[in-house]
């Protein structure tokens, strides 16, 4: 903005102040652009790291899900033979 009033009251012609308005102008632009770049990739990269995160969690969430499923079918089982062992027991004491 400084430049722009700068330029503007410059002693210069006009066609050196619309030279140099045109080259701030096209710098601004390229700033910008730049600046949008830069923060797309930072996003991607963000998004990017969260997704795998995610991805990670769910898989630890999942394994131990499983592992937790596998300790209960063990439990049961145990329970059940100790139940048919009872009712073994019970069957031949009648």
């Amino acid at each position: 903005m400084g430049t722009i009033v700068g330029l503007l009251y410059a002693p210069e012609s006009g066609k050196e102040t619309r030279k140099k308005l045109k080259k701030n102008a096209i710098k601004a632009k390229d700033d910008a652009t730049a600046y949008a770049q830069e923060t797309y990739d930072n996003a991607t990269t963000k998004a990017e790291t969260f997704k795998g995160t995610v991805s990670e969690r769910l898989d630890n969430a999942l394994a131990s899900a499983s592992d937790k499923a596998d300790d209960v079918i063990t439990a049961l089982e145990y329970k059940l033979a100790q139940l048919k062992e009872k009712n073994a027991a019970f069957s031949k004491n009648k």
